[in-house]
């Protein structure tokens, strides 16, 4: 899939095994409104969903999740993992919400982080607000949370976190931002220097960080609702399914740098690469 001003460029590349190549247009968007709106029959809670990853800097990897898998390991975190009897039971709690979360995820629907904000508001029954320019703009996402009445914002790292604070600090009176409650962060780290000009341009908000992987769904998290002294406090948190490890498998004492390892649900590896997943996994 493809939008237009990118066809020549895919063009170019030697690439063997592609057989199609969807363009994003008004042919596109016709043909989606003209499929049928029926429900799909015979999927399972084992059917599987693909989610690929390069680490940052890596060659992509596709991750292979069952679906029951993910939804407890990284899309019920905004029901604070709270059991999940059946989906009618999901569809009866969100029924009785009278105001719905407002979640938004600057980031492009491509990227896990986002993917995983839109799922998680699915299972809680919240809105997504999304954000559908071609290209990020800190002053566009910073429209649609006062368009919406977004209560939760999504940032990838400094790489977002900065031009929305610097846009606020820059026009403080240009927006209405009382809906937002809370900030969240993952894919990268904010810098403290940048965690500084976040809760100097939303005083009073939260910053929830979480930090995990592909492979292993959300894995630890912290509130830092800036009460807690010096920048970058709290420490994060996990529960008793995460364990740091040496590279003999052993346990690490506290202090002591190691490999982060979670059981419980976890994805059944890398599509097509037992080398890597036996590796990982």
């Amino acid at each position: 899939m493809v939008a237009p001003e990118h066809v020549d460029a895919v063009e170019e590349l030697d690439l063997p095994k592609l057989k199609h190549v969807i363009v994003l247009g008004e042919g596109y968007d016709a043909a989606l409104a003209a499929a049928s709106t029926e429900r799909l029959g015979g999927r399972t809670a084992g059917d599987h969903y693909v989610l690929y990853t390069g680490g940052t800097t890596g060659n992509p990897k596709g991750v292979v999740w069952r679906h029951d898998d993910l939804i407890v390991a990284a899309l019920n975190a905004a029901r604070f993992g709270a059991p999940i009897e059946s989906v009618e039971k999901l569809a009866e709690e969100a029924a009785a919400v009278d105001t719905p979360m407002v979640m938004l995820a600057c980031g492009p629907m491509m990227h896990g982080g986002s993917q995983w904000i839109l799922g998680n508001a699915h299972v809680a029954g919240a809105t997504v607000a999304l954000f559908d320019r071609a290209n990020f703009s800190a002053e566009a996402i910073l429209d649609l949370v006062q368009a919406k009445g977004v209560n939760s914002l999504t940032f990838l790292g400094d790489a977002m976190g900065r031009p929305v604070a610097d846009a606020i600090l820059a026009e403080p009176d240009r927006w209405d931002l009382s809906s937002l409650a809370a900030v969240s962060n993952g894919a990268a780290p904010l810098s403290d220097g940048v965690r500084a000009q976040i809760r100097e341009a939303l005083p009073g908000r939260f910053i929830l960080d979480t930090y995990g992987a592909s492979e292993s769904g959300a894995t630890a998290s912290r509130i830092d609702d800036g009460t807690d002294g010096p920048i970058g406090a709290p420490k994060f948190a996990a529960g008793d399914d995460v364990e740091v490890f040496d590279p003999d498998m052993k346990p690490c004492p506290t202090g002591v740098d190691g490999m982060l390892g979670r059981r419980g649900p976890i994805p059944l590896g890398y599509y097509n690469d037992p080398v890597k997943t036996a590796a990982t996994f």
